[in-house]
């Protein structure tokens, strides 16, 4: 029996149905894609009650709100430089994670993305809390529109977030003309399928997103200029420093836009502290400065966290690596600078859920949850889920990806 925030739905989304969908969307398109990209199929969704509903628009717009407070702080101190210990350590985190992208002194406006990508997990009692807040990264963005997808194609009568529908209503009034570029790194050519799926799904909105390779093109200004300058983000992973640096002064000429404003240092796990409401649990940063100041992480559970990693490198559990957490922690707590935070661990109990095994049979097991969901100012605009059997929760071959439907 499937836990209660799941609905499974077996004779809509048989596993013959999902791998269906699977190829036909793109992401499992050919053999390797599907080893590439593989993940663990269920007949189930996540259900958003009415008052978790309430609980996600609180949260999602209290995040997006300190999002956008952390880049008006930072626009500020480009012009009158910050005086109190903390701000000038704010604006120190941002200048060295700004990745060689547009570092706060070179700030002309305080403008953020006007979507961002939020991790959460819950307590045992259903509540949500945020793990990070992955501002600059729209890979999430074609996972949102695949699961809208699939739930148009096998359970049409379900209830939503519109993220689609919101996603074309703001790159239409961002791009008028109807087209914008999509640039792909060599280093996230792993992420090419969302990133196609997404295209796909806008098409059908009368929105083109061409998708460019950075080393299938001589020249990406060029490129972007096919879609009258716009583009959706410029990625910090880019190989070549001259097509970064062509980029950024074609971004000041005023000849390049990006849809998600070229400010790395914001998706910084570092920034996390500085996001002060009652959806973040105790996070603090890790210094030498900071030692006499937080919290005592030899009582209760907690988590190490590396300020540039992706995925669960870099992120060390107290309660399942004891040694190697105190170990690190104490060999951070003599660095002058903070590059890990420190957050309390969100108690959390496995959910029961149903998956196909590769036959097709059907098993059941217990897996710990992460929601992503899509933020705006108004709330949250687009949720997902990924599961795994233990508290290491991230896109791998033994992960389950799976829509969300609101009650």
């Amino acid at each position: 029996m499937c836990d209660s925030q799941f609905r499974c739905f077996e004779k809509n989304m048989t596993y013959d149905a999902l791998r269906a969908f699977y190829k036909r969307s793109g992401y499992w398109a050919t053999e390797y894609l599907a080893q590439r990209n593989a993940c663990v199929l269920s007949p189930c969704v996540y259900v958003v009650s009415s008052a978790q509903q309430v609980q996600l628009q609180e949260l999602g717009k209290s995040v997006y709100a300190n999002v956008q407070d952390i880049a008006t702080r930072l626009a500020t101190y480009a012009v009158h430089p910050p005086r109190s210990r903390d701000e000038q350590e704010l604006l120190s985190i941002a200048h060295r994670n700004a990745r060689q992208l547009v570092r706060p002194c070179d700030m002309r406006d305080a403008s953020i993305p006007p979507v961002i990508k939020v991790d959460m997990v819950q307590d045992e009692g259903g509540n949500y809390f945020v793990a990070e807040a992955d501002v600059y990264n729209p890979r999430g963005l074609g996972f949102n529109a695949f699961f809208e997808k699939q739930l148009m194609a096998l359970l049409p009568d379900v209830s939503t977030h519109p993220f689609l529908e919101w996603m074309a209503d703001q790159l239409h009034a961002f791009a008028p003309h109807g087209s914008m570029t999509m640039i792909v790194s060599d280093y996230e050519r792993y992420y090419a399928s969302s990133f196609m799926i997404l295209a796909d799904a806008l098409a059908e909105k009368h929105f083109s997103l061409r998708v460019v390779y950075e080393s299938h093109s001589i020249d990406l200004v060029a490129e972007i200029s096919k879609t009258n300058g716009c583009a959706m983000i410029l990625p910090e992973s880019l190989s070549l420093p001259r097509v970064r640096e062509a980029l950024l002064r074609a971004h000041y000429a005023g000849d390049v836009q990006f849809f998600f404003p070229p400010k790395a240092f914001l998706g910084s796990k570092l920034l996390l502290p500085y996001m002060r409401n009652d959806f973040v649990p105790t996070t603090a940063l890790v210094s030498k400065y900071h030692k006499s100041h937080n919290p005592d992480v030899t009582h209760g559970a907690w988590i190490l966290k590396k300020g540039q990693s992706s995925g669960m490198k870099g992120v060390i559990f107290s309660d399942m690596d004891a040694g190697v957490f105190h170990r690190e922690i104490a060999q951070q707590y003599l660095c002058k600078r903070p590059s890990w935070i420190v957050q309390k661990q969100v108690p959390q109990k496995p959910m029961r859920l149903r998956v196909y095994n590769v036959d097709g049979s059907l098993t059941e097991g217990n897996y710990y949850v992460r929601i992503i969901a899509q933020c705006c100012a108004d709330g949250v605009i687009g949720l997902d889920i990924t599961a795994r059997t233990d508290r290491m929760v991230h896109g791998a071959p033994d992960c389950v990806m799976m829509p969300a439907i609101l009650a």
